[in-house]
């Protein structure tokens, strides 16, 4: 109906296997890295989970397998209609700039309707939504996106075990809390997850710099004929 080709919303290109894998271990990164400088500085800790908490360790692999293919069709479906889609449709009207920013406030918005949502939380999901938008603009590729954002989600939910956007822990490899007090909480985030965290809302503020070089490089040409597609 709005006439995107596939190339136009990210699709039919070349590597795409490889293209997804960087993407996922770029996500990662974004949520690991400071979830480890968080540990080290004593901001982030192992817990013990509750009674009645999902499976965690290495007896939660096989939840964890079950889980990935539902995290991946979650972030294909969100990156399809939000980037592939709508920041493609007011592109043509509004500019690169504002249609990401618009996206992102889609994106933010999006999200305060799950629980625990705060402004920080917001705030973390818009500064993600510009992440993904700049990506996705820089390199024409749905599928490196979709990968950033599984890895950003399967960072928190299967690795850390920590609330994702609010909604509670799955069964995960590890278990882990911001420690207790209120500054703690700002900089790590609290029920709403790594979201509402300062320190993550500046990893991720890093990565939007990073997806303004890096991205451009990933640009592909569609398979075969642009005009056939």
């Amino acid at each position: 109906l709005a006439h995107l080709t596939r190339a136009k919303v990210g699709l039919g290109l070349d590597r795409p296997i490889p293209i997804f894998l960087l993407g996922c271990f770029g996500g990662l990164a974004v949520i690991l890295l400071p979830s480890l400088i968080g540990y080290w500085s004593g901001g982030i800790e192992l817990v013990a989970p509750p009674a009645g908490a999902p499976v965690h360790g290495l007896d939660a692999l096989p939840a964890v397998l079950f889980l990935l293919p539902g995290l991946m069709v979650a972030a294909f479906s969100e990156e399809l209609v939000l980037r592939g889609f709508l920041l493609r449709y007011w592109q043509r009207s509004l500019g690169t700039v504002p249609a990401v920013l618009a996206t992102a406030s889609l994106f933010a918005v999006m999200h305060m309707w799950n629980p625990s949502a705060s402004l920080l939380g917001a705030i973390g999901a818009f500064i993600a939504g510009v992440w993904l938008g700049l990506a996705f603009v820089g390199s024409g590729n749905l599928l490196l996106v979709t990968g950033l954002h599984l890895g950003w989600n399967a960072g928190i939910t299967v690795v850390l075990g920590l609330p994702m956007s609010g909604i509670p822990a799955a069964p995960s490899l590890a278990v882990l809390a911001p420690t207790s007090g209120d500054t703690a909480q700002m900089l790590w985030g609290g029920a709403y997850g790594p979201e509402e965290g300062v320190a993550f809302h500046m990893a991720l503020t890093a990565a939007v710099l990073a997806s303004l070089v890096l991205a451009p490089l990933l640009r592909q040409a569609p398979r075969g004929s642009t005009s056939s597609d």
